[in-house]
């Protein structure tokens, strides 16, 4: 006979520990299960800022500018309500821990109506905390307080003694009589409520990436982990898709060593606003040029870590592939000496236990390759003498 519950949680990142929380509290039997052996999911390796607003109305004008008619009114404005009263949830978390939460009033990303009544809500410190001891699978560079956010959750979840199973991938929903009633895993789960979906994305799923993305392969920054399994099982008993086609990210490198299989995120350098604020404070250092050695694109456009990919996204349909990717960043010894140029991130125990001893100015030193001139840049990586040279 199956195990039964009235709610069942599929992912233990934030979102999941959240849900789970705010299912037991309501009075329901909860499991949650995650497929790696570890929590934390691609949260725990987040900027741990969660967005806020002052005023609903102000940012559903804000969230309605910038969704391009994509989303229905009544999600953005139950959203924009909730984002209100955001501060004073994680607050309340963090009370009963000692931990500290801070908001900020930074505005929003875009010029759009509404951008002055965005914030963040952050964990500054949990008291007896040590993220190394606690997480030493996870490398966390830049600003990123997400394992900050993901603990207090966590140590939620272990105060409520909500039932727990991890190293429990789940094979799919079970589907009977027209109705979700559980998830099959090594073994049958009843769901005598709801079954919640927190599986994160698809990322790590080159099929998937193939099919709802324009570019060749992305590499993820952070987890293997997110292989879009909620997305097919989901799939699998009728569920519609949305949004498939946008993803949030910035251009990094790919390490020489084979080894090291994720993406490498390259210094977080701020968003700025264009009339509001300035990305002066933060000089750049480097340019980008395509495979024919031609600069292409502004490195440092307002919303870089939201956008910058995009212009390497050109299809050349003469010779039927992507002429920017991969493109080549070129840095001079001034530039290199400003600041290290790689943020690697990631939550994995094989590439901790290979690549957490090496400083950020080591992972410079793998990554980025070194010639006394442009020449020598150019033959190194098959570009165009004169083009790059003239660039």
């Amino acid at each position: 006979m199956s195990q039964a519950f009235d709610v069942i949680v599929v992912g233990y990142g934030l979102s999941g520990a959240i849900s789970a929380i705010e299912a037991h509290d309501a009075g329901a039997k909860v499991l949650l299960i995650e497929k790696e052996p570890f929590p934390g999911g691609i949260s725990i390796c987040a900027g741990g800022g969660a967005r806020i607003a002052d005023d609903a109305g102000k940012a559903f004008e804000y969230l309605k500018a910038s969704n391009a008619g994509t989303t229905p009114d009544a999600v953005l404005q139950r959203l924009a309500h909730e984002l209100v009263a955001l501060p004073g949830y994680v607050k309340k978390l963090c009370e009963p821990l000692g931990a500290t939460a801070t908001t900020n009033n930074t505005k929003g990303n875009y010029a759009l109506p509404g951008y002055e009544t965005w914030g963040y809500v952050r964990v500054l410190d949990v008291p007896g905390f040590d993220p190394k001891a606690a997480y030493p699978h996870v490398r966390a560079e830049g600003e990123v307080e997400g394992l900050n956010m993901f603990k207090v959750a966590q140590e939620h979840v272990k105060k409520r003694d909500i039932k727990v199973r991890l190293n429990s991938p789940v094979r799919r929903l079970h589907w009977e009589d027209g109705e979700v009633r559980g998830i099959v895993c090594d073994e049958t789960f009843e769901a005598r409520r709801a079954v919640i979906l927190a599986t994160g994305g698809f990322e790590s799923s080159e099929d998937l990436q193939q099919q709802f993305w324009p570019t060749p392969p992305v590499r993820a920054v952070a987890t293997f982990g997110n292989t879009g399994d909620g997305i097919r099982m989901a799939q699998q008993v009728g569920a519609g898709l949305w949004h498939m086609w946008h993803y949030h990210g910035v251009y990094g490198f790919h390490h020489p060593d084979p080894e090291f299989r994720l993406g490498i995120r390259i210094r977080r350098m701020r968003n700025w606003v264009p009339g509001s604020t300035s990305q002066h404070d933060n000089p750049m250092s480097w340019i980008v040029v395509d495979q024919r050695g031609e600069r292409f694109m502004n490195e440092y456009d307002p919303y870089m870590q939201d956008t910058n990919h995009r212009p390497m996204a050109l299809y050349d349909p003469i010779t039927q592939n992507y002429p920017r990717i991969p493109s080549v960043l070129i840095v001079d010894a001034k530039g290199r000496a400003l600041y290290p140029l790689c943020e690697p991130i990631y939550s994995d125990p094989a590439t901790a236990a290979r690549f957490n001893k090496c400083s950020l100015r080591e992972f410079d030193e793998q990554v980025l390759v070194t010639r006394p001139d442009l020449d020598g840049i150019a033959d190194e990586f098959g570009l165009d003498r004169a083009r790059l040279s003239a660039t």
